[in-house]
């Protein structure tokens, strides 16, 4: 039997070490309690309790970051029911400064600056987002808003470069094809030509006046100088990159690097791309007049440049900024080799998400080739 003495030292011993094991699941409880309150608090509608719940989890040190994004969203949710949208960017700014190592929540605010309204109005000199009751100069922050999301991404990547633990999740997919989404924002369909500038991102751009409308019109792809197709290479780093376009690629590619599992999701993401620039679905516009069209002389219905049916699977009829041309697509950027490319990776006896994807994109493709044997 042991002694007395000896006894209450072991057992005072074991008390502590049990608190010391017991202490960071008893914070992760104490926060995730608090962030289930906090959401309550926002469900019944009130917003200004939990926007102060949802703000104080954002300086808990014992919050994860599952749960700091969370409060982060909820926060950003809460502003504009208390009517105080104007306070946005100081909020995000100051969720930035104060958790600039957690790549998780610097990505948070990245989309954050995607998702939020961007118009507002110039009050004593000075850009304030949201509604503003008696009027005033109306401006925007689109660009802006997409140039400090850009920053933003940029940031939360290099920490993660630091953590190959961390790359092979769900939450770094979110990262990467977020950006990648980030950096076509504003430069494709209609306005692809913006992807051959290269956004510079040491400073915000100014903000632009009135409401921020993109351009219609019927989608033309932009060529060279020579009247070529504009294509993006894959560049070998970031500092390497000559345009957006290129940047874009390179995002893509990181993922296909951290996570190749997730190689048909980026396939897919440039074929749908390329599809809008180069498919002959960019002949819609025209409908039933292109559909009645009769040759040229010098154009044969076999072979001219409206005779759909005809084309070989390394052709198209687009539209491009020069006009209506018939050419062949290099393999790299040809958007059905993408889609096919898809389907060889796809084990024979599996059909995935992309893989069905795959298969009808091409269906249609083909219909919209008049190949029907094909697309059957």
């Amino acid at each position: 039997m042991m002694r007395p003495q000896i006894l209450l030292p072991v057992l005072a011993l074991a008390l502590f070490a049990g608190f010391l094991r017991g202490a960071p699941r008893s914070e992760a409880a104490d926060s995730q309690a608090s962030l289930k309150a906090a959401k309550q608090l926002y469900e019944d509608g009130n917003y200004q309790e939990a926007l102060s719940a949802f703000q104080k989890l954002l300086t808990d040190d014992g919050a994860d970051s599952a749960q700091l994004v969370k409060s982060l969203e909820h926060s950003l949710a809460c502003l504009p029911r208390l009517n105080r949208s104007d306070e946005t960017d100081d909020f995000l700014e100051g969720v930035v400064d104060r958790h600039a190592g957690n790549w998780r929540l610097v990505a948070a605010a990245a989309q954050s600056y995607m998702e939020i309204p961007h118009n507002g109005y110039q009050i004593a000199g000075e850009f304030r987002r949201g509604p503003h009751r008696g009027g005033g100069k109306v401006l925007n922050a689109t660009m802006r808003d997409r140039v400090r999301a850009l920053q933003l991404f940029r940031q939360a990547l290099a920490l993660l470069e630091d953590l190959p633990d961390q790359r092979s999740g769900e939450p770094a997919y979110q990262l990467l094809i977020r950006f990648a989404d980030a950096m076509l924002h504003g430069r494709n369909y209609h306005e692809a030509w913006r992807l051959q500038s290269l956004t510079d991102l040491t400073e915000l751009p100014d903000f632009g006046e009135g409401w921020r409308h993109y351009h219609g019109g019927l989608q033309k792809a932009p060529v060279t100088a020579d009247g070529l197709p504009v294509f993006y290479s894959e560049p070998s780093s970031w500092e390497e990159t000559a345009n957006d376009g290129e940047r874009w690629r390179w995002i893509l590619a990181r993922l296909v690097e951290w996570q190749p599992q997730r190689r048909d999701a980026t396939l897919l993401q440039r074929a749908r791309f390329l599809q809008s620039q180069f498919g002959v679905e960019t002949l819609a516009d025209y409908g039933w007049w292109f559909g009645r069209q009769t040759p040229k002389q010098d154009q044969p219905q076999e072979t001219g440049t409206f005779a759909l049916h005809t084309l070989k699977e390394n052709e198209t009829i687009a539209r491009l900024a020069t006009g209506i041309q018939r050419f062949e697509l290099p393999a790299e950027p040809h958007h059905i080799r993408l889609y096919q490319q898809v389907l060889q990776d796809t084990p024979a006896d599996t059909a995935t998400s992309a893989w069905q994807t795959a298969v009808e994109t091409l269906a249609r493709t083909f219909e919209n080739r008049r190949q029907y044997a094909r697309a059957a």
